[in-house]
C-alpha cells in the first residue's frame, strides 16, 4: 500500500481516480491545482503523484518544475494522466521534466492500476535531470494556447465512459440531492430508468426509509446531512429499489466544492448482499463449529464420568444382590438393602444416559420401520400421558427403512414424549409423525453437520409453553434442566442415541407456539425386521466350568468373583494380561470363558483375548466394560461376533451372559 497524491481541478475526475487507486488499498490524497498538490508533496510526502496537464492556479508542468527544483521533495515520482491534442508533445515534454510515465484519457483501471504498481516499484531507480531553461516558455505555448478547450470536452467523454463501465454506483448529485447524473450501475441497482431519476431527490428516491421499512424523515437522514452539509459520509446503508424492496449498500459520499463554494455530491455505492450472505453463512459455520465442538468436549467428559461409575455400580450392585439372599425377610437390614439396590438402580440409569449423550454405549442396530415402532408403542406412550392428552400419528405412507438399535429408539420416543407432556401441565396436542424425507443442498448449507440424501424423519410436537432461545441453546447438554425434579439427562440421551445413529436432530419452538423435535435417520434400501416385544426372563439353571476372569481392578474383580462363583463356575483371576496368559499356561484342566475387560493396562482385554484363544482355541469370550472402545466396537456398533456385557451388571444378567456364551 503507497500514498498517492491525485491533482485534478474536477471533482468527478478525483473520485475516479481515488476510486480505481482503492482496489488495491492505497492511500490517496486529492488536490485541485498545482499550488495545492505542491503544499500536500511538501507537508505530506506521497510516494507518487498523479496529476493532470491542464490545471488552475499552477498546471501540471509548472508544478512538476517546482517539484524538481525542491531538493527535498525532487526524487517524487510523478504520473501525468491527461488528454492532450498531440501525444507525441506531451510524451517528449513529460521526459524533459522528469515525469515517470504519461497516461492518456480514456485509461482502462486495469492499466492505470498495472502502471502505478511498475513506477511504485521503479521508484528512485531513475537519476531526474535538471530543467531546461526555456521549459516554462515552451510548455505554455505549445499547450495552454492550442489545446485547452478541447482537452476539456475530451475530460467529460472521458470520465463518462469510465463511468459506464464501472461496476459501482455513481450519482451526481445537486445541492439539492437531487440527481444530475446516474451511471447504468446505479441504474441497474435501483431498477430505474435514467430519466427516471434525473432532476428527481435522491432522499425520496433510493433512501426515504430505515432498514426495517419505517419512513426516514430526510431531516434526520445522516446521508442527505452530508451531501447539504459538504461532508464525507462513508457507511454501510440500506438503499431501496423502484419496485419497493431494499439491498445493503457500501456507501460513499464525495463532496463537491467549485470556487469554495458546495455546489453538489458524487455518491458512490456499492451492492454488498452477496457480500453479507458469506459472511451470515461464516458466521453460522462457525456458531454451528463451536457448538458441535462443546458438545463434543461434554460428550468425553461425560463418558469418562459414566466409566468410573459403572465400576462402582458393578461392586455396589454385586454384593447388595450377594447379600440379599443370605438375609431373612424380617430382617431390619434386609430393607436397608434393597434401598441401596434401588438408589444404584437409578445411578446405572443417569450413567446409561451419560453414556449415550456420550456416543460410547453398545448398539445393536438391525433394519427398522418406524411405523411399525410407534404403532407397537402406542398403549404403552397412552400410559405415559394423561387422559387430557389428545396423542395423534400421523405415519407417512411407504416408509423407509432405518437401521437403528430397537430398544434405543424406544427410549427417544419416550423421552420426547415425556417432555411434550410436561410442556403441557393443563393437557394438550401431541403429535407422532414419519415421513420419507430429501434434505438437499441447500438444507445442508444451514446445517453443516448434514450429508445430503435420503432419510426418513420422526416429529414430535406439542403446542405447549414452547422454550426461549436461551433455553433452546443448552436444551440438548447434560444436566441442563427446566424442572424442579428434571436429571436434565433426557434430552442429552435422546441427542447421544441419534448421532451415535448417523441421524441428527433439530429443534423447533418458539414461547407460547409449543415444540417440534424433527430426528432425521438414514434411509437404507433393505426390508426391516419385525418389531421385538420385550425379552422376559427366563429361569437361570446352574452353571458349570471354569471361568478365566480378566479384570484390572481389584474391586470389581472380587465382586464379579463371588458372582460367577454363586452360578456354579470354578474361577481364575488376572489382573492384566500377562499375567493371564502365565495362568492359561499353568492350568492343566480346561478352561471355558474368558471373561475380560476391554481397557486393560499393558495388554488390553482384546488382545490378551487373541492370545489366550491361540493357546486355548476351544475357550470361549464375553467382554464386559464401563464404557465402549473401538478396539471391540466401531463408533459404537458391536461386531455381531462378538460376546459383550455393560457395567454395572445384575447377577442374574451376568450369570445368564456367561451360559449364554457358553450354550453358543
Amino acid at each position: 500500500m503507497a500514498t498517492i497524491l491525485v491533482v485534478d481541478d474536477r471533482d468527478l475526475g478525483r473520485e475516479l481516480l481515488s476510486t480505481i487507486l482503492s482496489y488495491e488499498r492505497h492511500r490517496v490524497l486529492e488536490a485541485a491545482d498545482g499550488a495545492q498538490a505542491l503544499a500536500l508533496v511538501r507537508s505530506e510526502h506521497p510516494d507518487l503523484v498523479i496529476s493532470d496537464v491542464l490545471l488552475p492556479k499552477m498546471d501540471g508542468f509548472q508544478f512538476v518544475r517546482e517539484l524538481r527544483s525542491d531538493p527535498s521533495i525532487s526524487a517524487t515520482e510523478v504520473i501525468f494522466y491527461t488528454a492532450v491534442f498531440d501525444e507525441q508533445e506531451a510524451l517528449k515534454l513529460a521526459e524533459e521534466c522528469g515525469v515517470s510515465r504519461v497516461l492518456f484519457k480514456p485509461m482502462e483501471p486495469e492499466k492505470i492500476l498495472e502502471t502505478v504498481s511498475e513506477v511504485l516499484k521503479t521508484r528512485g531507480a531513475r537519476k531526474i535531470s535538471s530543467l531546461p531553461a526555456a521549459f516554462e516558455q515552451k510548455h505554455q505555448h505549445l499547450l495552454v494556447e492550442k489545446l485547452i478547450n478541447q482537452v476539456r470536452e475530451l475530460q467529460r467523454s472521458e470520465e463518462r465512459l469510465i463511468l459506464a463501465s464501472a461496476a459501482e454506483g455513481f450519482l451526481g448529485l445537486d445541492i439539492e440531492g437531487k440527481h444530475i447524473f446516474v451511471n447504468p450501475a446505479a441504474t441497474r441497482m435501483l431498477g430505474y430508468e435514467e430519466e427516471e431519476l434525473i432532476g428527481f431527490p435522491s432522499h425520496l428516491v433510493w433512501h426515504h426509509s430505515r432498514p426495517d421499512g419505517t419512513p426516514c424523515p430526510e431531516e434526520e437522514c445522516p446521508l442527505h446531512k452530508a451531501i447539504k452539509g459538504g461532508v464525507g459520509y462513508y457507511a454501510e446503508e440500506v438503499f431501496w429499489k423502484k419496485d419497493g424492496t431494499s439491498f445493503p449498500v457500501e456507501a460513499r459520499n464525495n463532496p463537491i466544492v467549485e470556487d469554495g463554494e458546495i455546489t453538489g455530491a458524487v455518491v458512490t455505492f456499492w451492492d454488498i448482499s452477496e457480500r453479507q450472505r458469506t459472511e451470515e453463512a461464516l458466521r453460522r459455520s462457525e456458531e454451528q463449529l463451536r457448538h458441535s465442538q462443546k458438545m463434543e468436549s461434554i460428550g468425553r467428559l461425560a463418558g469418562g464420568m459414566a466409566h468410573d461409575f459403572n465400576n462402582l455400580l458393578t461392586v455396589i450392585n454385586g454384593y447388595t444382590e450377594l447379600s440379599l439372599p443370605l438375609l431373612t425377610d424380617d430382617s431390619p437390614l434386609r430393607q436397608n438393602m434393597l434401598e441401596i439396590q434401588y438408589a444404584a438402580d437409578r445411578a446405572a440409569s443417569l450413567t446409561r444416559q451419560l453414556l449415550a449423550f456420550s456416543r460410547k454405549q453398545v448398539l445393536q442396530p438391525q433394519p427398522l420401520n418406524l411405523n411399525e415402532l410407534v404403532a407397537s408403542m402406542h398403549n404403552l406412550l397412552k400410559r405415559l400421558i394423561e387422559e387430557n392428552f389428545d396423542l395423534k400419528t400421523i405415519l407417512g405412507a411407504d416408509l423407509g427403512t432405518v437401521n437403528a438399535d430397537q430398544g434405543q429408539l424406544e427410549q427417544v420416543i419416550m423421552n420426547l414424549v415425556v417432555n411434550a407432556r410436561d410442556a403441557m401441565p393443563q393437557g394438550g396436542k401431541l403429535i407422532i409423525e414419519t415421513a420419507n424425507v430429501e434434505l438437499d443442498d441447500n438444507y445442508v448449507q444451514s446445517h453443516k453437520e448434514v450429508e445430503p440424501g435420503q432419510y426418513v424423519m420422526l416429529a414430535v410436537s406439542d403446542n405447549g409453553s414452547g422454550m426461549s432461545k436461551e433455553t433452546q441453546e443448552g436444551i440438548f447438554e447434560p444436566f441442563f434442566t427446566t424442572k424442579e425434579q428434571g436429571t436434565g439427562l433426557g434430552l442429552s440421551m435422546v441427542y447421544g442415541i441419534v448421532k451415535q445413529s448417523g441421524g441428527h436432530i433439530w429443534l423447533y419452538s418458539e414461547l407460547g407456539q409449543g415444540t417440534t423435535f424433527k430426528i432425521y435417520l438414514p434411509r437404507i434400501m433393505r426390508a426391516a425386521d419385525a418389531i421385538q416385544p420385550s425379552p422376559v426372563a427366563r429361569a437361570q439353571k446352574p452353571g458349570s466350568g471354569t471361568i478365566l476372569l480378566l479384570e484390572d481392578d481389584k474391586i470389581v474383580s472380587k465382586v464379579t468373583r463371588k458372582m460367577l462363583e454363586t452360578g456354579g463356575y470354578a474361577v481364575l483371576d488376572a489382573s492384566n494380561g500377562r499375567e493371564a496368559m502365565d495362568i492359561s499356561e499353568r492350568h492343566q484342566g480346561n478352561i471355558d470363558l474368558l471373561l475380560t475387560d476391554v481397557v486393560m493396562p499393558e495388554i488390553g482385554g482384546l488382545k490378551a483375548a487373541e492370545c489366550l484363544v491361540l493357546q486355548r482355541p476351544e475357550m470361549k469370550v464375553l467382554f464386559m466394560s464401563g464404557h465402549t472402545e473401538n478396539a471391540i466396537v466401531h463408533h459404537g456398533i458391536l461386531d455381531p461376533l462378538i460376546a459383550y456385557i455393560q457395567k454395572p451388571f445384575k447377577l442374574f444378567d451376568l450369570l445368564s451372559k456367561v451360559q449364554e456364551v457358553l450354550d453358543s
